[in-house]
């Protein structure tokens, strides 16, 4: 009787590893097209749609507000002067003794 049990649960081991790897197949060769898919789509709009339309590029033209930029510049200036102003405070080692 434990040689038939251990019998069963061998061929049961077996037809669930070899199902595994059948769907891990199928799932990842799904997983590889949708993967390429996307590629294709990503390359379509950055890549052939800019060199096969180049009239589409030029009416989306970028503009930069200066006076926004010029509030961002400064403000990371100001953000650089104070870090490089805290690097002058002295803080005590706690774990000196």
């Amino acid at each position: 009787m434990n040689l038939n049990f251990f019998q069963k649960i061998k061929n049961f081991l077996i037809l669930s590893v070899s199902f595994a790897i059948k769907k891990f197949f199928l799932f990842s060769l799904a997983l590889l097209v949708i993967i390429f898919l996307l590629a294709g789509l990503i390359f379509y709009k950055y890549a052939y749609k800019v060199s096969a339309y180049p009239d589409a590029q030029a009416s989306s033209e970028l503009r930069i507000d200066s006076a926004l930029y010029q509030k961002v510049f400064s403000r990371l200036e100001e953000k650089k002067k104070a870090f490089e102003e805290s690097s002058d405070i002295q803080v005590s080692d706690p774990f000196a003794q």
